[in-house]
């Protein structure tokens, strides 16, 4: 980012917030609705559009914020934003050995969220949630994970919605959420797909958000059920959605219920839990223990049940239910008695989304920052019989987890996270050149830099009010490099100087600037003069002796014609303009390449005007270093055309990157043939059109920073860091 944007740094981030919604279950898993934080109506929310966010490049690295600088400083780079996480990208799902913890193999998802998993019998699983890629490849919101972790080719099953639970029965699988069609037919929020032949079946669909599917096998009188919770609770025929009218419940109609199905009694958790016999009549020996609904408690406190063979296990955001300590609790299923011998010790409003069980261990899932007196990232594993935490190698991610569900021997964790195991940062971190990986993480000192820049092996993070100097390692501030620099509009370094640009005539739009420049080893002011054509300076760069300055001046040339000036050259030394410099571009220039060739981007659309010779420039231009005229191979007619405020130059002696936003979340980039401006494909394969800070990395490659295609329901959104060989 460059100089013009120190005006509109601030704002663009301010305005740049996500809905971040509160998580609520759905199937054995917990679910968020972006339009509701805290106790969504489901049967008010209704979502149309499918996700469209980008699945990441291999080894890209991730933040749970944005980053708003990256430079690179030796063998490192250093970002900076607003972020407290940030690591390699995993998506919204990842597997693990279901005994040591360790990592195994599973498909990046698209950066939204995995609300529901359930096993295929097989080793793998069916994910549901709202996402739109699994590995690169089109997947809407639903995806067979094979138990090797690949993609299942085969199974294509696109869901217009979200998936917020399934449930798989025999060769069928249900899945229910806020979708209107599933693979392009009438199948409005509960469908049925036959997973052999990866058809839709001819199911009975809900009028209402479907939040919760439990499969129910036939048990005495009774037949098979399928219990759905759809702002209230009714029994199905699995095989095609006919309400079975056999089925009463005694329960009053509530935004959703938590469903767990022990024998021929289906359980219901909300405000507490009841259990329901065959008819729906609630079983009164259930809660003795004073685990029932219960006005004192807040709707919706329960967000996972789970039957551990003698035991209900509940979780969700309470600290006591019925004798019960939460957020994770066991009752007696025969009485609702709690077992006080099972005591799990979880961080300060905890909640717990999902709990699977594996031998004689729990894995949780869910939002928590500590476990058993220990740090933990939303995923533990503890003791079945008393709560403790166990001693393996669990996963740390840095958002909400979801559902958690084994398969064989391997444990699917699914939810609203991007990061496994971050690095914890406060807006400042250093990643590895080569590879990418973060390796240390310091103390932002700023509220918000418009730029860094380096040089003497000090950042200088520039501001309007001055120029701050930085210690790549930590982030500390070095005071004695610093400068206070009020109406500073523009700032460069190079050679062991720093240069800077003052308004001093603020509210005025020709004003008077004066130019200065420091050492930036001692930070010792060197030079200061006033440039006394009046205009506004957008941007500045070292070229060699001179500094060349851009914007818009008033002048009067040496034949006595009034004209307006869009680039200077200024001397260092003499402290003057160098009059034989003298680009004839008929608007303003908003920025300056960093390096290589001198070239020029903003609002004009010719160049040599006025001479009778005029060359069409719309937006860019290259210039002669010595006068100033612009290159008639480069920007003429049949080339790019815009109006442009940056210029990220050069990626390669071949390409040349053009920004037209003015707001960081949404810079559009495009790319351009370094020697002739025709536009040219993004060498970042899309990516790069979101981006809007690049660095070059060894090697001939080019690190960028994505800011537009990757989004958290947990966050104020994503920041996406990659790299691309030109």
């Amino acid at each position: 980012m460059k100089s013009r944007a120190l005006a509109l740094t601030t704002a663009g981030i301010v305005a740049a917030t996500a809905v971040a919604a509160s998580p609520v279950s759905a199937g054995s898993a917990a679910w968020a609705l972006p339009d509701s934080p805290d106790s969504p109506d489901s049967t008010s929310v209704r979502v149309a559009a499918r996700p469209t966010t980008s699945y990441a490049p291999v080894g890209a690295v991730t933040t749970d914020g944005l980053v708003t600088e990256m430079v690179r400083v030796g063998d490192e780079l250093v970002a900076r934003g607003y972020f407290t996480r940030i690591g390699r990208y995993v998506g919204a799902g990842l597997a693990v050995d279901a005994t040591t913890g360790q990592r195994r193999p599973f498909p990046q998802l698209s950066d939204r969220m995995v609300s529901v998993a359930v096993p295929d019998g097989s080793g793998g699983f069916y994910a549901g949630g709202y996402f739109d890629k699994a590995d690169a490849v089109r997947r809407d919101n639903l995806v067979h994970v094979l138990a090797d972790g690949t993609v299942d080719p085969d199974f294509d099953i696109r869901v217009d919605g979200y998936v917020y639970a399934l449930a798989l029965t025999g060769s069928t699988l249900h899945v229910g959420g806020d979708f209107d069609r599933v693979n392009s037919q009438r199948r409005a929020n509960l469908a049925a797909v036959d997973v052999t032949t990866g058809t839709v079946t001819a199911f009975a669909h809900r009028s209402a958000v479907v939040s919760e599917l439990a499969a129910a096998p036939a048990a005495g009188d009774r037949p098979a059920r399928l219990y759905v919770s759809d702002g209230g609770l009714v029994a199905l025929d699995p095989a095609t959605g006919a309400l079975d009218t056999t089925f009463v419940p005694a329960v009053p109609r509530r935004p959703k219920y938590e469903i767990a199905v022990a024998g021929d009694r289906v359980l219901l958790g909300y405000n507490g839990v009841v259990a329901l016999d065959a008819d729906g009549a609630v079983d009164p020996g259930f809660a003795t223990g004073g685990i029932g609904p219960r006005g004192d408690v807040q709707d919706e406190a329960v967000s996972s049940l789970t039957v551990d063979g003698d035991r209900l296990l509940v979780g969700g955001r309470f600290s006591t239910l019925g004798g019960g300590t939460g957020p994770l609790a066991a009752y007696d299923l025969a009485t609702g008695d709690p077992d006080t011998a099972f005591a799990p010790a979880f961080s300060r409003g905890a909640r717990v989304h999902d709990v699977a069980v594996v031998d004689d261990r729990l894995w949780v899932g869910g939002r928590f920052s500590s476990a058993g007196g220990r740090s933990a990232g939303n995923v533990a594993a503890i003791d079945a019989a008393t709560g403790a935490r166990l001693r393996v190698d669990e996963p740390v991610v840095d958002d909400t987890v979801n559902a958690v569900d084994v398969s064989g021997d391997t444990l699917a964790v699914g939810g609203q996270f991007a990061i496994v195991d971050p690095l914890a940062a406060d807006g400042y971190a250093r990643l590895d050149a080569t590879t990418l990986e973060p390796v240390a993480a310091g103390r932002s000192n700023r509220p918000a830099f418009a730029e860094l820049l380096v040089d003497a092996g000090v950042i200088h993070a520039v501001l309007r009010g001055g120029v701050t100097a930085l210690a790549p390692r930590s982030g500390a501030v070095l005071p004695a490099r610093s400068h206070r620099l009020p109406g500073l509009v523009a700032a460069a370094v190079g050679g062991g100087r720093l240069v800077v640009v003052q308004d001093t005539t603020p509210g005025h739009v020709f004003g008077t600037n004066v130019i200065s420049v420091f050492s930036t080893r001692t930070g010792e002011r060197l030079s200061r003069g006033t440039l006394r054509l009046p205009g506004y300076v957008t941007d500045v760069r070292l070229l060699g002796s001179t500094a060349v300055v851009s914007g818009s001046f008033k002048r009067v040339r040496p034949n006595g014609q009034q004209a307006d000036l869009a680039v200077l050259k200024w001397s260092v030394r003499q402290k003057r303009v160098i009059g034989s410099f003298d680009p004839f571009l008929n608007g303003a220039v908003y920025d300056i390449s960093d390096s290589g060739p001198l070239l020029v981007a903003g609002t004009f659309r010719a160049a040599t005007y006025g001479t009778g010779n005029d060359e069409v420039h719309r937006g860019i231009a290259r210039l002669d270093p010595k006068y100033g005229t612009a290159s008639s191979e480069f920007g003429g007619a049949g080339t790019v055309r815009g109006s442009f405020d940056t210029v990220f130059l050069p990626f390669s002696p071949s390409l040349v990157g053009l920004s037209a936003g003015t707001s960081y979340t949404n810079p559009r980039t495009r790319y351009l043939d370094a020697a002739t401006a025709v536009p040219r494909p993004d060498p970042t394969g899309g990516f790069g059109v979101d981006s809007r800070e690049f660095v070059r990395l060894p090697g001939g490659r080019v690190a960028y920073v994505t800011v537009g295609t990757l989004d958290s329901f947990g966050t104020g959104g994503r920041t996406l860091i990659a790299s691309t060989t030109l």
